[in-house]
């Protein structure tokens, strides 16, 4: 991957700016998409396409190279949190405060998949496993789920987090999920483990301690 451009943009002007990370030069300014305070950017592996999601409840997707809205996508009933793409760059995930995560074709905007379970409307954040086949997402329900994208079925349910799930990660090689709470608190689940014995299609609750994760308090708390 040769990525050399930074997006970021100002929470409440509704603007996002495209800047080259060798010169910090100003590529484009992505202006005319949203009409409200932006939550969440996410690039395409190859940099060639950005999405941005926002409390007007669209996502937009540009084009980097050229600075233009390609198209948008204003199907969640409510503030979109977060957007992620798959690392084939097939599939865009989407969620909301409207308790869904949205599974779609980028070209197209196309829903394959709505992914519904979580006992809370909002959901902040989204995670696709390193080969797309699963997506982990975090809600202020205080549990991440773990969802097959090609079925759309929920796979796991993880506790252990005691309060708003606001940010997920896998590790580059697929073998750990890390959820940061709004607390501060950083969980790290074992993940392969877990990923083998879900694609065989069994279903339960699980505790943290049960995974053997290892639980790290950040910033005082306990």
């Amino acid at each position: 991957l040769d990525c050399t451009m930074l997006a970021f943009f100002v929470k409440k002007c509704g603007t996002i700016f495209l800047s080259d990370t060798n010169t910090f030069k100003d590529l484009h300014q992505l202006r005319g998409g949203h009409r409200s305070i932006i939550n969440s950017l996410a690039f395409s592996l190859d940099c060639n396409t950005l999405a941005s999601c926002s409390v007007d409840k669209i996502i937009c997707l540009w084009n980097t190279r050229t600075g233009q809205l390609v198209h948008t996508v204003n199907d969640h009933t409510s503030s979109v949190m977060f957007v992620a793409f798959s690392s084939d760059r097939k599939i865009l995930a989407s969620c909301s405060r409207d308790n869904s995560i949205r599974l779609r074709d980028p070209k197209t905007g196309d829903v394959n998949h709505i992914l519904t379970g979580h006992t809370s409307q909002r959901i902040d954040s989204v995670e696709f496993g390193f080969d797309g086949a699963v997506i982990a997402s975090g809600s202020d329900d205080h549990t991440i789920h773990i969802w097959s994208t090609t079925t759309g079925e929920r796979l796991r349910i993880l506790s252990g987090n005691t309060h708003r799930i606001d940010l997920l990660k896998f590790s580059p090689d697929g073998a750990t999920l890390v959820s940061r709470a709004c607390d501060g608190a950083t969980l790290l689940f074992s993940f392969s483990t877990l990923l083998q014995d879900a694609l065989r299609g069994t279903k339960y609750s699980l505790k943290c301690n049960e995974l053997a994760a290892l639980c790290c308090v950040i910033g005082g708390h306990t």
